[in-house]
């Protein structure tokens, strides 16, 4: 009976790594401080990084910056995805105030897609205060990559900040006299972060099919009650065929 259980639990132990690793590599938006420490009066610059994307072929992302100490300067696009025709790209939506950015781009040209790692946009600000703690915080997160870059239909696969399909990372730049401050970590952002919109703001307009990612945690617990309803099945039918030998 053991070898049984095994022979039938063994699959699923390999599906469930499976599933694991592909929702291990949902993208990352990460916050890039160039400079962990400042004075007041200086401009740093403020990197928006998505990391991990596969297939990659359009995001809108916007930050928020800690309003007492820094003041939005400008911004302008990385070179992660095009944002204008002549490079294979668009950018439907941008938005720009003093605490508060946010930039969309989509690409046009599937030979533009993106794999890997790149700058969607950079920031520079001013420092505003003598002194403190100033979070930098990913306030909005929605990229698509292509399920197939090669089929003539279009699919493309959703991930998003208000499901919890991207991993946040947010900065702090630490403020005061030269000498007297010291780096903060990045803040890995809790799993649970409200999804955090700017008023009035239009979605991108997606008018293609997608497909939306499973959480790992639902597909851990699925499975487990997958298995354990067929472990379930399988001792009773074991159980009923040794009643029947006993009464032959």
């Amino acid at each position: 009976m053991s070898k049984k259980i095994t022979r039938l639990l063994l699959p699923l132990i390999l599906l469930t790594t499976t599933i694991t690793a592909k929702a291990q590599s949902n993208p990352t938006v990460e916050i890039v401080l160039t400079q962990p420490t400042a004075q007041q009066g200086d401009t740093v610059s403020i990197d928006v990084y998505v990391r991990h994307a596969i297939n990659l072929g359009g995001a809108d992302i916007g930050i928020t910056v800690d309003a007492p100490c820094l003041t939005i300067l400008d911004r302008e696009p990385g070179t992660l995805l095009p944002s204008t025709a002549d490079t294979g790209g668009y950018s439907p939506f941008a938005e720009l105030h003093a605490h508060d950015t946010r930039f969309a781009a989509v690409v046009t040209d599937r030979s533009k897609i993106v794999s890997g790692d790149g700058i969607f946009f950079r920031v520079r600000a001013k420092v505003t205060c003598a002194k403190g703690i100033a979070p930098l915080t990913v306030s909005f997160a929605q990229l698509a990559s292509y399920k197939d870059p090669t089929a003539k239909d279009i699919q493309l696969i959703s991930y998003k900040m208000a499901t919890n399909s991207v991993m946040l990372i947010n900065a702090q730049l630490a403020i005061g006299p030269a000498g007297q401050v010291t780096a903060i970590p990045p803040q890995t952002a809790a799993p649970t972060q409200p999804l955090v919109t700017t008023p009035n703001v239009t979605p991108v307009p997606m008018p293609i099919t997608t497909v939306e990612t499973t959480s790992n945690d639902t597909v851990i617990i699925v499975l487990v009650l997958a298995v354990a309803i067929i472990v379930g099945l399988f001792i009773v039918f074991f159980i009923i065929a040794n009643r029947r030998r006993q009464r032959h």
